[in-house]
């Protein structure tokens, strides 16, 4: 039951931190824009800095890949969990 519970939990995870739209409706302030909502004013009208863009991409995507690269184990035994039948 707890690789199933981790694999959820990972999941959930991974879609909160990218959490866009929320963050652009609930969060007028630059001081606690969350990361994507940070990205997106990188993204001007008529120009792109597309190197910080990259950059900042990067760094948005370290946490959950080191999240995911300690718990890949528990991921793949709770995905599987479910598909074998007893």
């Amino acid at each position: 039951m707890t690789p199933g519970i981790i694999a959820v939990f990972i999941f959930a995870f991974i879609g909160a931190w990218n959490e866009l739209i929320a963050g652009t409706v609930f969060i007028n302030t630059p001081d606690v824009w969350t990361i994507p909502v940070g990205l997106k004013s990188l993204i001007g009208k008529y120009s792109v800095n597309w190197g910080v863009l990259m950059a900042g991409g990067v760094l948005a995507l370290l946490p959950t890949a080191i999240m995911f690269g300690f718990m890949q184990k528990y991921v793949v035994e709770g995905l599987t969990a479910g598909a074998v039948k007893e």
